[in-house]
């Protein structure tokens, strides 16, 4: 891998098997997939609150599972794992409130519920049965894998290889198992095709690997719960998404950035686009007119004013591609950016929050930190100057 500053030359090759969780990425923008895959510390948008607490909620579940716990013990096993990973983070917005007003200062109560209760339903489960020869039944054929939590799987014809949540028997079938925080359905009562197909693709390799024909793949959050059959329609999807990776990224071979960017509506939910040329370059152009790449809350400019306002700074910006003037507030010195004067370059990805005031279509006004109400602040922003 080589980058230069501005990211024109950023090289990447597909060195390790495909992950389920990022396959369906592959088709909508491969450089995102690589970018995620391949290069993780590059500039990217950090993890928001809710996000680290999924991550907490997953590893409660994975170091407890069978213990017999309340539904307070568990919940205060949560919160800690959630402190410790919010605790590790680089100097940011995120670390910096959690210092100040704690857990509850990132994450409504309601949200931690939700997380404990998923939590206590896993934990307390009796379905994984454990003994002689049941961690090693799915081990076979060009698939690999075992019962249990967090367990290792791989396959490779399909060059895939990732870790499922939970993989347990009951009677005569595989039981596939992955829990979401949100689970959220479209017009047809469906999942996100990125969760089908990553759950399939977990089903498949388990298929393989234990030579047993019924797979069940269930979706889990603490609201909803999705159940449906490994058939040949999903196995198809699998095979199809992952002849594409194979084809569009083999292993090996050096891509640069400008070939497999592809710009669109997409563009607005990846975290790596501080670290994309091409979107950097359609940001400062102002036109999205033939992809509609652009998030709103994306902007770049030349700083024209910097005060201090109750222990923060707010500047002002005259925001590329027409200098329409943006004011951004509680800029919190040396956390969210540093080096800020006027007349430098201020580029920001992300300050949506719930306090956004708007003149028309394009917004005015930001608030990066809310003194009043923590946890509408622009925790998942990235901001840079120049």
């Amino acid at each position: 891998m080589s980058i230069c500053a501005d990211h024109s030359q950023f090289v990447l090759s597909r060195t390790r098997p495909i992950s389920p969780s990022k396959i369906a990425l592959i088709s909508v923008c491969p450089w995102q997939f690589l970018l995620s895959t391949e290069a993780p510390d590059s500039p990217r948008l950090p993890h928001s609150p809710r996000a680290i607490l999924g991550s907490a909620m997953h590893k409660a579940i994975e170091l407890n599972a069978g213990h017999q716990l309340t539904g307070l013990e568990i919940k205060r096993l949560i919160e800690d794992e959630f402190g410790r990973r919010v605790s590790k983070l680089p100097v940011g917005l995120v670390r910096w409130v959690y210092d100040r007003d704690g857990t509850y200062g990132l994450l409504p109560t309601s949200i931690i519920m939700g997380a404990s209760q998923l939590a206590y339903k896993s934990i307390q489960s009796s379905q994984v049965s454990f003994g002689p020869g049941t961690e090693s039944i799915l081990v076979g054929g060009d698939a690999h894998g075992q019962l249990g939590r967090e367990r290792r799987f791989g396959s490779s014809a399909l060059d895939m290889e990732g870790w499922p949540d939970l993989v347990y028997r009951k009677g005569n079938a595989i039981h596939i198992v992955d829990f979401k925080l949100g689970l959220s359905r479209d017009e047809h009562g469906k999942p996100k095709q990125d969760y089908v197909l990553q759950i399939a693709s977990y089903g498949l390799m388990a298929k393989r690997a234990s030579g047993i024909t019924q797979v069940v793949l269930e979706l889990r959050s603490p609201s909803d719960e999705w159940v449906h059959d490994l058939d040949a329609h999903l196995e198809a999807a699998v095979i199809t998404a992952a002849q594409k990776a194979q084809e569009v990224l083999p292993r090996g071979k050096v891509f640069a950035s400008a070939a497999l960017t592809r710009l669109g509506p997409h563009c607005q939910r990846c975290s790596y686009r501080p670290a994309c040329r091409a979107y950097s370059d359609c940001l400062s152009a102002g036109d999205d007119s033939n992809t509609g790449a652009l998030s709103p809350f994306d902007l770049t400019g030349k700083v024209t004013s910097v005060t201090q306002v109750a222990g923060a700074s707010r500047i002002a910006v005259d925001a590329l591609p027409d200098e329409r003037r943006v004011v951004v507030n509680g800029l919190i010195d040396g956390v969210v950016v540093s080096g800020m004067s006027e007349g430098c370059r201020f580029t920001a990805y992300g300050l949506a929050t719930s306090e956004i005031k708007g003149r028309g279509n394009y917004i005015a006004n930001f608030n990066a930190w809310s003194q009043g109400n923590p946890r509408r602040s622009a925790f998942d922003a990235y901001i840079t100057t120049n």
